[in-house]
């Protein structure tokens, strides 16, 4: 089986790069804390405590204490359960690692997820299918677990202060944003879970997550030590998530110092790095999510891959072979444009939530004709991503508009598709992705194109049809079989309209062609 070690020192430059290569930091300098540096800074371990308690409370009371607390690294056997144990927000997991703490290198087997870490308080137990490595063991004199009485705790931490000399008074904070490549403009990311670990006054490790406001502004409900600690973005909400690969969580974070760098700026701009992906994967997920189309009857994950489309493959959506309720969408993002990626996840995530509707009605989705489950990608994908910009006031940007077509409806392009044609003398399964479903909603007749000619090999559809009314069209795509049920259960519904049922049966016949000869 293929392995992958990972050397700390690559992976510390990439955590500390992570940011530096995608994001501009704008940050308020604290005054310096001369008695403690990140270069110099090493939590107070356990043994370090015992000693200080043997100190001031005598070598018996030392003995008889145990930690209150471990940090642990944890090694998941699949990604599906790093995710189940996320979701339920209990014990909290972050990819990075925390600073101050001596780490050695792992060996990762294919198919598992990197390593996370979290923080095990009192008497909290990992599941149990789960390995871990205890890095660290804290003691926290205040702890009510701790054995030592109120006045005995307070003396230890009055020592735990003397020695340590770092002053409890920071709140980390931040804020994210984006840098859309069409509109040039920067536009926060609202809702997503940032995690913070840090130390207390007691050099006890404290975590916790926090969502972004609307404004793309967290901060932290903790009080933390002005020490080092960490910030990181898991791009993931409940019904979907975005991975690295098809098997390790995508994060996005780096180490923060208050004596540095008291607010984590983070604005994703470079459309080189990997979190440029994650963020742009995320938005299109997200605006699909809550505009429409929802997953429902299980989970989505999105693996943005740091490579080009293999030779003979393409981007992709499958159901996990353990789980038919988790979808994976595969994207090759390394030789996409963001516009590129977007339109991708749209496309497939399209499809992989009309798989989960279809097969929580009657798991009958592989009789669906390729023409119908295709021809609903790029529906997804084209409303979606019109709706999209018309938010951001930018629709001009995605489309060219000509005064042949008119002012307001965009010339025929890629995205809408309107330049499509069936060519009877190609393979039928290179012509699937129609805009079979585009031309059922949209009000631009193709065959009137000027650009679109029919001819023996260029048959465009003759379309007068225009629906407009999203929840029927998303209901048609799961409910039609083949395009023939299509016509039927459209012409059915307007059937009091003889000229429209007359202009769907027209539209139809070229797509049941195309679909006679799969």
């Amino acid at each position: 089986m293929k392995k992958t070690t990972i050397g700390m020192v690559l992976l510390c430059a990439i955590l500390l790069g992570s940011c530096t290569k995608e994001a501009e930091m704008k940050n308020e300098a604290l005054p310096q804390n001369t008695e403690t540096t990140m270069d110099a800074f090493k939590p107070m371990t356990f043994e370090q405590t015992r000693a200080l308690v043997g100190e001031v409370l005598g070598s018996d009371v030392a003995e008889r204490i145990e930690p209150t607390s471990r940090y642990v690294r944890v090694f998941f056997p699949n990604v599906d359960r790093l995710l189940e144990e996320i979701r339920k927000e209990g014990l909290i997991y972050s990819s990075l690692p925390a600073p101050g703490i001596e780490i050695t290198p792992v060996t990762v087997q294919e198919g598992r997820p990197e390593p996370v870490y979290t923080v095990l308080e009192g008497d909290a137990q990992l599941p149990d299918d789960v390995e871990y490595e205890v890095l660290a063991e804290f003691f926290a004199p205040g702890d009510p677990q701790s054995g030592l009485t109120p006045d005995e705790a307070l003396t230890v931490e009055a020592a735990m202060n003397t020695t340590t000399r770092v002053a409890t008074n920071w709140k980390p904070s931040g804020r994210v944003e984006y840098r859309d490549e069409l509109t040039g403009e920067y536009y926060p990311i609202e809702g997503l879970r940032v995690v913070i670990f840090g130390y207390s006054s007691s050099m006890q490790m404290i975590q916790e997550t926090v969502r972004t406001d609307t404004d793309g502004n967290f901060t932290a409900t903790k009080t933390y030590a002005a020490l080092p600690g960490t910030a990181s973005i898991q791009w993931q909400d409940i019904k979907w998530s975005i991975l690295s690969n098809s098997s390790s969580l995508a994060s996005t974070g780096q180490v923060i110092d208050p004596n540095t760098m008291p607010r984590w700026n983070c604005i994703i701009s470079s459309t080189k790095s990997v979190s440029y992906d994650y963020a742009t994967a995320h938005l299109a997920a997200k605006y699909m999510n809550k505009n429409g189309y929802s997953v429902t009857g299980g989970t989505v994950q999105i693996c943005c891959l740091d490579e080009a489309v293999p030779s003979g493959s393409d981007d992709r959506f499958l159901p996990d072979p353990y789980d038919a309720t988790v979808m994976k969408v595969l994207v090759y993002c390394q030789d996409k444009t963001p516009l590129d990626i977007m339109a991708t996840v749209l496309r497939e995530m399209g499809k992989a939530v009309q798989w989960l509707k279809i097969n929580a009605k009657n798991n009958d989705y592989i009789h669906y004709s390729r023409v119908i489950t295709e021809s609903w990608g790029e529906f997804t994908k084209w409303y979606f991503l019109d709706e999209y910009y018309k938010e951001l006031d930018a629709l001009y940007k995605l489309h060219v508009y000509d005064d042949l077509y008119s002012p307001w409806y965009p010339k025929p392009d890629d995205l809408n598709i309107q330049l499509w044609y069936y060519n009877p003398t190609k393979s039928p399964y290179d012509q699937c992705r129609t805009p079979m479903f585009i031309d059922l909603w949209d009000n631009c007749n193709q065959s009137e194109l000027d650009e679109n000619i029919t001819t023996a090999t260029a048959k465009y559809p003759v379309d007068a049809v225009n629906l407009k009314v999203n929840a029927d069209i998303s209901d048609l795509a799961a409910w039609s079989v083949s395009c023939k049920k299509v016509e039927a259960v459209e012409a059915l519904s307007i059937s009091t309209v003889p000229e429209q049922s007359n202009n769907i049966r027209t539209l139809m016949t070229l797509y049941k062609e195309l679909e006679s000869t799969l």
